[in-house]
């Protein structure tokens, strides 16, 4: 999946809307004491390098971490990854702040979420090819946002949308990603910082849905089963059901298979038989199965 389309006026964008979450206030709004001056040492992108790759035993770490969490020792996965981490390795940063967010192997915190994603999200760097380095910073841009979105209890992490609204635009835009992408239908969805607009909630949606994104496809779902903002269309929506059940990742899209249930019990064998084409269709042109 192309993410990333690179030119001087979308590098510099891509900057200015990153270097909008490090100016003022942002860096005391990481948790005291999680990672001090992580904004402070941002530095600007240069388009003629990445950084420098941590050194091949902090690489070791990330890979041992990596296979201790595939076999469920999420605790070893920490260790390592924390090694890693404290020597710059930039992967073992982004699946620490993933459990936190995530609370796998370890309580939720989403401060300390928090200031691993700022961690990566500042070596933010434009290089003219996507590296799965690129990807990941962008994605922790993507998650700071939704911090920022909500704003972050019993933390100096306030809620900012018009922050988060910047920062989903510069990743759904410049970098196709299908989360910041779903995000923009949502805010216009229920018209948070922009004006109400259901049809460009629809057109975000679409471009996430078209990358496989379950939530996005769920959103689709809804739509068409409330008739809000198109026509109600109960074979539409089991489609984008369907479609989401098929792609969604983890039980905690448990929604989705309930809605999907519902829809399909409230269906005829007309309005099935409708949906298996309409969904042959979708995935004979954007591909199936989760990303």
């Amino acid at each position: 999946m192309q993410i990333f389309r690179h030119s001087s006026r979308i590098a510099a964008a891509g900057f200015l809307g990153l270097a909008w979450v490090v100016a003022g206030s942002a860096a005391a709004q990481v948790a005291p004491g999680a990672v001090p001056g992580i904004f402070r040492t941002f530095s600007p992108p240069n388009a003629q390098r990445d950084l420098a790759p941590a050194s091949p035993g902090f690489v070791r770490g990330f890979r041992e971490g990596r296979d201790a969490y595939r076999d469920g020792k999420f605790g070893v996965a920490r260790k390592f990854w924390e090694g890693a981490a404290q020597g710059g390795d930039l992967f073992s940063s982004w699946q620490l702040a993933n459990m936190y967010r995530l609370g796998r192997g370890v309580p939720v915190n989403h401060a300390k979420a928090f200031a691993y994603y700022a961690k990566v999200a500042a070596e933010y760097r434009v290089t003219p090819i996507v590296t799965p380095r690129t990807r990941i910073t962008v994605d922790a841009i993507v998650r700071l946002a939704d911090y920022f979105r909500t704003g972050i209890k019993k933390t100096n992490i306030r809620q900012d949308p018009v922050r988060a609204y910047r920062l989903y635009h510069m990743a759904a835009t410049h970098f196709s990603h299908p989360r910041a992408q779903f995000m923009l239908g949502e805010m216009y969805l229920r018209g948070e910082v922009v004006k109400k607009s259901i049809g460009r909630a629809m057109r975000w949606y679409l471009l996430a849905a078209r990358k496989r994104h379950a939530p996005a496809q769920a959103a689709l779902g809804r739509l068409y089963q409330r008739g809000e903002g198109v026509r109600k269309d109960t074979a539409r929506a089991l489609m984008w059901y369907t479609l989401a059940k098929e792609n969604m990742r983890r039980s905690g899209d448990l929604r989705i298979a309930e809605s999907y249930e519902v829809l399909y019990e409230a269906s005829d064998t007309k309005q099935r038989d409708k949906v298996k084409k309409l969904v042959s269709a979708w995935n004979g042109k954007f591909g199936r199965g989760p990303q």
